[in-house]
């Protein structure tokens, strides 16, 4: 998979002028969509890409854009336009058109088709500096055992935090609470965000995800709390390379720089190492 991504990423698209639109070809589309004669953005304000588009590149396949429009467009040839009806799934994302039935009209205006180059040595000298077809292939090979391997750590490491969430019942410091709940509620709005979420279906859902978020920083702190008596009663301690390795990768994760995730959630360390010498 690692090796084909980086041939896909050297890709390049050849014009096709004869024969119809097929799957994985990318088709160029004219397209405007309608709900009961009116425009989409009248009954959801957020459905403008779905709405009308012009000259646009669209790969063709049963994941692409809305669900069941690309099955429609099978078949077309260049210049074709179509109109159809597409009913909207009950679990569309906008909530105002989940269940409903949209109209659509169509014109193919051009088709291309993706060209993935072999993997040789020059494509890999391309892709990487000096790399060749074996080195890349090791890298690859590699990279997958890596990932085996933490897959493996953390599946034992979430039946270890699950066996001690469940066993273990105390009282849990009210302001430690309230910080990891601010914590996991800016991670997931954060996520949410990134995966397309609007300002409005997050105010929607502000009770749902509060609740997600408080429960998970009750489990995180009760969690925390135990590993740091398993951790002292056994003189087990974190180097500052492995804190500030882990809390590179949260904050990558979280989408901001190491220094400011630190700082933010890390205090008492983060002046401890950025004091200024006296």
């Amino acid at each position: 998979h690692m090796l084909y991504h980086m041939r896909q990423q050297a890709a390049t698209f050849e014009e096709v002028t004869e024969g119809e639109l097929e799957n994985d070809h990318y088709g160029v589309l004219d397209y405007e969509a309608t709900f009961e004669g009116k425009p989409l953005t009248e009954t959801a304000e957020d459905a403008g890409a779905m709405e009308k588009g012009e000259g646009q590149w669209l790969r063709i396949n049963e994941h692409s854009f809305v669900p069941g429009f690309c099955e429609q467009l099978l078949g077309m040839n260049i210049g074709d336009e179509r109109e159809f009806d597409l009913e909207l799934p009950e679990e569309f994302p906008f909530e105002a058109l989940a269940g409903k039935t949209i109209q659509y009209k169509v014109k193919l205006s051009g088709i291309q088709e993706q060209v993935i180059p072999e993997l040789t040595d020059e494509l890999a000298n391309m892709i990487q500096p000096e790399a060749t077809v074996e080195t890349l292939t090791e890298q690859a090979r590699e990279r997958i055992q890596a990932n085996q391997e933490q897959e493996r750590e953390e599946s034992i490491t979430n039946q270890i935090l699950e066996y001690l969430d469940k066993e273990i019942e105390f009282e849990l410091p009210e302001s430690v609470v309230e910080n990891e709940t601010q914590r996991q509620l800016h991670e997931l709005v954060q996520r949410s965000q990134m995966q397309g979420a609007t300002e409005d279906q997050l105010v929607e859902q502000q009770e749902e995800i509060f609740d997600h978020a408080n429960k998970q920083a009750e489990v995180n702190v009760k969690v925390g709390f135990s590993l740091s008596q398993i951790a002292e009663k056994e003189s087990i301690a974190a180097t500052n390379e492995e804190i500030l390795q882990r809390a590179g990768f949260m904050a990558e994760q979280s989408g901001v720089s190491p220094k400011k995730y630190f700082k933010r959630w890390c205090p008492a360390h983060f002046r401890k190492h950025n004091e200024p010498t006296r």
